[in-house]
C-alpha cells in the first residue's frame, strides 16, 4: 500500500496541470491499495478553502464525497467514515 500526500490528492482533484494530473491519476486508479491519511485530507480542505480556490464547505464536501462515490480502486482512508461526509454535507 502506498500513501498519497496532499499534493497528489490536489493534483487529482483539480486537474490543473496535465502532466501532474496524469501521474496522480495513475497512482490513484491502478489496482494497488492507496492510503489517504487524515492529515492529507485536512490539508486538502484547508487549501481548497484558502484564498486561491475559496470553495465553500458544501462544495468541498461534495468533492470529498465524490471520492467515496467513485470508489477509486483500492482507496483507503486513515480514519474517515462515510457517515462523517454525510453529516458534513447537511
Amino acid at each position: 500500500m502506498i500513501a498519497i500526500d496532499t499534493s497528489i490528492l490536489l493534483r487529482y482533484l483539480l486537474a490543473d496541470d496535465a502532466k501532474q494530473f496524469a501521474i496522480a491519476k495513475k497512482l490513484t486508479t491502478d489496482n494497488s491499495p492507496v492510503l489517504i491519511a487524515d492529515v492529507a485530507l485536512v490539508e486538502t480542505v484547508w487549501t481548497l478553502m484558502g484564498k486561491r480556490y475559496e470553495l465553500d464547505k458544501k462544495t468541498i464536501c461534495e468533492v470529498l464525497f465524490s471520492l467515496r462515490i467513485i470508489r477509486l480502486s483500492g482507496l483507503h482512508y486513515e480514519t474517515m467514515r462515510k457517515r462523517s461526509l454525510y453529516a458534513a454535507r447537511n
